[in-house]
């Protein structure tokens, strides 16, 4: 489930789809639910992620994908700069057949306390993060968390507050108690109810046809609970107050396609809204593309990744 009314709206028809499965099942009734707290996360415990290095000199650009998929989406990208750049390709455990463990629960807020101690492990003092969809969430959350380990942020088909795609009219508020209680009702699914859902609309992530049966499968081989878990607590966060103190600069690539009923100019308007808090950004919509820009639009990508890296 990856990732909108208005320019929102190819992104919002994706997360909608995702979402009727828990609606069906009684999403006005969990809303009363009460929230699992996160646990914190543990110094010394082993980092839930997989992670594979591409190149051993130069400053690091960490790769990090969408929910239900794999690093290897960005692999390309890290071994064109594997010459200059450290690339760290970083699967979330429990995602596209990596073995689940520490994010069933709580992803957010165990995955960005991870990533900032691996960059600690690294050394890194100016690394460009990169992330995909959720993967850009979380890229925007550890630009924020570890100021001095973040240089730069590159994130692709993101925007801060996936709940004004998918509730256009609500408020965060409204949004918040509607989907309290979500991750509870997909896990009570059953697992080939929430395969269905899981995998409707893949057609709308991605131009490139042959891609789809790689992303079907990295979607299937994730883990429910962190699958569920994941896309819960993405589409309920809204970072819009946080990234007045993101810093650092941050570009933003934005797909766009004739489906979306709107010009170009009018979904990078919407965009900058999304981020108008943050103090430096550049919004750059990409024509023909859905979701992954990185497969659709590969050449568009690398130019963005070589503006990140050289800021």
């Amino acid at each position: 489930m990856t990732g909108i009314q208005g320019p929102g709206r190819q992104q919002g028809r994706r997360l909608a789809r995702c979402l009727s499965l828990a609606l069906l099942a009684g999403l006005a009734a969990a809303s009363a639910e009460a929230e699992t707290p996160a646990p914190a996360d543990e110094p010394g415990a082993p980092l839930p992620l997989h992670v594979e290095r591409v190149g051993d000199a130069g400053p690091i650009a960490l790769f990090l994908p969408g929910n239900d998929c794999h690093a290897d989406v960005w692999r390309p990208f890290a071994e064109s700069i594997s010459s200059s750049h450290r690339a760290l390709l970083v699967t979330p455990a429990g995602l596209a057949g990596i073995p689940a463990g520490g994010l069933e629960e709580s992803f957010h807020a165990v995955l960005v306390p991870a990533l900032s101690r691996l960059l600690a492990q690294e050394d890194a003092s100016d690394a460009t993060v990169i992330g995909h969809s959720a993967g850009g969430m979380v890229a925007l959350a550890l630009a924020r968390a570890a100021p001095a380990r973040v240089g730069s942020v590159l994130v692709v088909d993101t925007i801060p507050y996936p709940g004004a795609a998918t509730f256009p009219n609500a408020t965060p508020t409204q949004v918040a108690a509607m989907i309290k209680g979500l991750r509870r009702q997909l896990r009570r699914a059953s697992e080939a109810n929430y395969r269905s859902q899981q995998t409707m609309g893949l057609e709308e992530q991605s131009m490139a046809t042959d891609f789809h049966p790689t992303l079907r499968a990295w979607m299937l081989a994730s883990d429910v609970d962190t699958s569920a878990t994941a896309f819960v607590e993405t589409l309920g966060a809204d970072l819009r107050p946080d990234l007045a103190q993101v810093k650092q600069p941050v570009l933003v690539l934005a797909p766009w396609d004739a489906d979306l009923g709107v010009t170009p100019e009018t979904s990078h308007e919407w965009h900058l809204e999304q981020y108008a808090n943050a103090p430096d950004v550049d919004i750059q919509v990409v024509p023909n593309s859905y979701s992954y820009v990185m497969v659709d639009q590969p050449e568009a990508v690398a130019a963005a990744l070589a503006k990140a890296l050289a800021r």
